[in-house]
């Protein structure tokens, strides 16, 4: 059975990730932080708005995200990070633009507190590139909470048209409304490319 495709607030129609894409585009070119959702009710899914949330103590990304300027591999916890029983960041004036940017599907007030990133093992970040959209689920598999996981792609993928669930930045899961599942593995990067994401797919019998 094909998922229904999602309405936009504001009405605007939107179906593929190409016509979602050119939605958001919109709005960042007009440095809109109007909010942007799939859905009503408890399980609408925010892509695109202002912070609602604040990072409190959890310091997931920080451990999961690559971040080019400081040179550091995702699931490599940040040099930068104060040592426990402190928290927080070290140079959160100057931090890059890379984590000063970045707003996680949780932040952005989707889900409840029991999805946080740091209680799950897991975050979601949506992705406007080179004209297609999509949400990522960066997963660590060393802090994973399997059931919570397992909810949380299956509300996703109910309202956005393509979801990547990424293990441990090495293999993954590609969801498309639609298609068949595709297993990917992720290619080798190296230092100032760590932001980017090469999935290499795998056919049936990879």
């Amino acid at each position: 059975m094909k998922t229904p495709r999602p309405d936009i607030v504001e009405r605007r129609p939107a179906g593929s990730r190409e016509e979602i894409a050119e939605i958001l585009a919109e709005q960042l070119a007009r440095d809109d932080l109007s909010v942007i959702q799939f859905g009503e009710g408890p399980e609408r899914i925010i892509v695109a708005g202002p912070q609602t949330r604040h990072c409190g103590d959890c310091e997931f990304c920080c451990s999961a995200a690559g971040i080019n300027q400081l040179e550091k591999p995702p699931m490599v916890r940040c040099r930068y990070l104060a040592k426990r029983p402190a928290r927080g960041c070290g140079i959160y004036p100057d931090r890059p633009e890379a984590c000063a940017k970045f707003n996680c599907a949780w932040l952005l007030g989707n889900f409840d507190n029991r999805y946080r990133p740091d209680k799950i093992g897991a975050y979601v970040a949506f992705f406007l590139y080179e004209g297609d959209f999509y949400a990522v689920v960066q997963v660590d598999s060393r802090r994973l909470d399997k059931k919570r996981l397992s909810e949380m792609v299956a509300m996703l993928h109910r309202r956005v048209p393509e979801v990547r669930i990424l293990y441990d930045d090495k293999h993954g899961t590609v969801l498309r409304w639609g298609e068949k599942p595709l297993k990917v593995l992720i290619g080798e990067r190296a230092p100032g490319e760590y932001e980017e994401l090469p999935l290499l797919i795998l056919d049936e019998e990879g």
